[in-house]
């Protein structure tokens, strides 16, 4: 199973500098331009995962009352 879909929206914008650096050293379509491509995109897609977390519970932190024994 493939933890992440093509299309993304948020990762595609950085790709496209990736496939032209692939495609300068294997051809296009290559299993070996493929693969390279696929773990770059992998990479990325895990990268705004991350961020996407660490931003939510920032968010939540600051909007959490903290509790205290008494409640």
């Amino acid at each position: 199973m493939k933890s992440w879909w093509s299309g993304d929206n948020r990762v595609e914008p950085f790709m496209h500098k990736v496939r032209a650096t692939i495609e300068k050293y294997h051809k296009s379509g290559s299993p070996e331009c493929t693969d390279i491509y696929n773990r770059a995109y992998e990479a990325v897609y895990d990268a705004i995962r991350a961020y996407d977390k660490s931003a939510i519970a920032n968010v939540l932190a600051k909007h959490t009352r903290p509790t205290t024994e008494a409640e």
